[in-house]
């Protein structure tokens, strides 16, 4: 038994007659978008906290100046839980984010700029005040203990 081992030699050259190619031979293909591809869009950015909720408790003009009575309720966010404020302020002041831009205690309405975001407050209608407080000492229950005197 012989066994012969066969020599193959690979081609590395184009053949004569054909071109070589280069990058640019397939411009034509990406310029035409068979697959209507489409740019990959940027990631979402983080969502935006949610405001703060503005209740106008009153407005007063006894000073000189017109000064708006707000309620400012803070979700609970990465500054911690939630919290409300109470404040008196007058055009122009502010507190964090929430700065008074007018007061027309005619019409019993404030226009307020809530973290860049412009909103006009009004009292609450009759019956939907902020009854919080309230509502938290209610729900507390009430323990009672029997007294006890001591005998002499």
């Amino acid at each position: 038994m012989f066994a012969g081992w066969v020599e193959v030699g690979l081609c590395t050259a184009a053949p004569a007659g054909l071109p070589a190619h280069s990058k640019t031979d397939y411009q034509d293909i990406i310029a035409r978008n068979v697959f209507n591809l489409t740019p990959v869009p940027p990631p979402p950015g983080p969502p935006a906290p949610p405001l703060p909720q503005i209740t106008l408790t009153g407005i007063t003009t006894i000073f000189a100046d017109k000064r708006a009575l707000l309620k400012i309720h803070y979700p609970p966010g990465l500054a911690g839980p939630t919290k409300e404020e109470d404040c008196i302020l007058k055009l122009g002041q502010h507190v964090g984010a929430v700065e008074v831009l007018a007061i027309d205690e005619k019409a019993a309405r404030v226009r307020v700029s809530n973290n860049g975001t412009i909103m006009t407050i009004t009292f609450p209608p009759p019956g939907q005040e902020d009854h919080t407080a309230a509502t938290t000492a209610a729900s507390r229950p009430i323990i009672r203990r029997p007294l006890r005197f001591a005998a002499h």
